[in-house]
């Protein structure tokens, strides 16, 4: 890590590649901020806060991978979201409730990989977590939506099959 110290005390990484080989995770955090010899990841996210656990699952995970590269330390016990929409950085406890819905999270997309088709977009109040999701611009749910609502088409049977 740098020797570069923050206004807070700490230091900071920036955008720094983690990886877990027990969970088969990999990613980036936004920032590592080092705190009394510890690694504290830091998000930093556009929106507000939501409803849902994502952000906080994710900051975990990146937890996780980092608490695996440094078996020797103690566990990480919190890291840091800002969000720009309200201004905030608000701190997240990795609970061993938070842990656990990281370890599911991850078998679930284990399991989700290896279906032959995908599953179909979210439906109803569940699809308001389309809006804000990174990963819509390679999920495509509303042109998945669109198509499956096609009869015929050069795509409509791929997506029945």
């Amino acid at each position: 890590m740098s020797g570069l110290m923050n206004r807070a005390g700490t230091q900071p990484e920036n955008r720094l590649y983690l990886y877990s080989e027990r969970l088969r995770i990999s990613g980036f955090a936004d920032v590592i901020e080092e705190q009394d010899g510890l690694f504290i990841p830091v998000e930093y996210k556009h929106g507000r806060q939501g409803r849902w656990l994502n952000d906080h699952i994710q900051l975990c995970a990146q937890a996780l991978c980092l608490e695996e590269r440094q078996p020797d330390k103690p566990l990480i016990p919190y890291g840091y979201i800002f969000y720009f929409g309200s201004r905030k950085r608000m701190q997240v406890n990795f609970t061993p409730e938070l842990r656990a819905k990281v370890y599911a999270a991850i078998d679930m997309a284990f399991k989700l990989a290896l279906l032959d088709t995908p599953p179909p977009p979210l439906e109803g109040k569940l699809a308001a977590r389309c809006r804000d999701c990174s990963l819509a611009p390679i999920c495509l749910p509303d042109e998945v939506k669109l198509l499956m609502g096609r009869k015929e088409g050069p795509l409509a049977n791929t997506l029945s099959d």
